[in-house]
C-alpha cells in the first residue's frame, strides 16, 4: 500500500468539535503549482446535508485555509472531500463520528 505525501495530495480535511458543532476546514498541506477544484459534501443525521464546491488556483504555502464548513445538531456525522487536481487522478478523504473525531 502506497502512502500519499504532501505533495501527492496538496489539499488536505482538518475536523474537529467545537460543541455540537463540526469544523472542518480545507486546507493546504503543501505548496503546490497546480490548479482544480474541490467538492464539500457534510451531513448530520438522518436529513440535513449540505454540498459545496469551489475552485483553487497555485497555492503558495502550507496551511492556508480554502474552505471552513461548520455544521452539526447530531452525534451522527460524515463530511467527505472530493480533489480534483488538473493532470492528475481525484482523490478523496472521509471524516465522520465514528473515526472518534
Amino acid at each position: 500500500m502506497n502512502t500519499a505525501t504532501a505533495q501527492d495530495q496538496p489539499i488536505t480535511l482538518v475536523v474537529s468539535r467545537d460543541g455540537a458543532l463540526v469544523d472542518a476546514r480545507v486546507m493546504a498541506a503543501a505548496p503546490c503549482r497546480c490548479a482544480g477544484h474541490f467538492r464539500i459534501e457534510s451531513r448530520s443525521g438522518g436529513s440535513n446535508n449540505s454540498v459545496n464546491t469551489s475552485s483553487f488556483g497555485a497555492i503558495d504555502e502550507a496551511g492556508r485555509v480554502l474552505s471552513h464548513v461548520r455544521f452539526g445538531g447530531s452525534d451522527d456525522w460524515t463530511i467527505r472531500l472530493t480533489v480534483s487536481i488538473d493532470g492528475r487522478e481525484d482523490y478523496v478523504i472521509t471524516r465522520s463520528s465514528g473515526m472518534g473525531t
